[in-house]
């Protein structure tokens, strides 16, 4: 007999994924036409300019240019020492089959949220039913802040790996 509990909804992880993927895509779009993208920020120009998509800058911006350039370069750029480095070799590592550090980081950030939402409805459901489980799951994915979980940031790394 199958225990129900160990049972993973991987069609609602999936749909939960590309749901959040979809509603920050149209919040792209939307934004597109009232902000322009200014790469103002140390290191913007040097990397995500090289990425033909622009669609793909909005997703590595602010700590996500020091985790490109520290995958690409290493420690060499002041206050570098702030980041660790677990995340950027990932993204060293992917980048060997890729060859693109920005979609081997957007990878990783991808990973990690499914496979944060397959821990996170495990543990959940070691004390609560279905439906708790997908509504918590439903809530920490459409958590206002939950964009980070796919951008170029360590976030979906950290909480899988916790």
């Amino acid at each position: 007999m199958v225990n129900k509990k160990n049972i993973i909804p991987w069609k609602f992880i999936f749909l939960l994924f590309l749901g959040l993927r979809l509603w920050t895509l149209s919040a792209f779009f939307g934004a597109q036409n009232y902000l322009q993208f200014e790469p103002r920020y140390p290191y913007t120009r040097e990397l995500l300019l090289l990425f033909k998509y622009p669609i793909l800058w909005s997703w590595a911006s602010f700590d996500g240019v020091h985790y490109l350039s520290l995958a690409e370069k290493g420690y060499s750029f002041l206050y570098s020492q702030a980041f660790f480095p677990v995340y950027f070799l990932f993204i060293r590592f992917v980048n060997f089959f890729i060859h693109n550090y920005l979609l081997s980081g957007l990878l990783i950030s991808h990973l990690g949220f499914i496979l944060s939402l397959v821990m996170f409805y495990k543990l959940i459901r070691l004390d609560f039913d279905e439906k708790v489980a997908r509504w918590s799951m439903l809530f920490m994915t459409f958590f206002p802040s939950s964009f980070y979980f796919l951008s170029v940031y360590t976030e979906s790394l950290y909480l899988f790996l916790t």
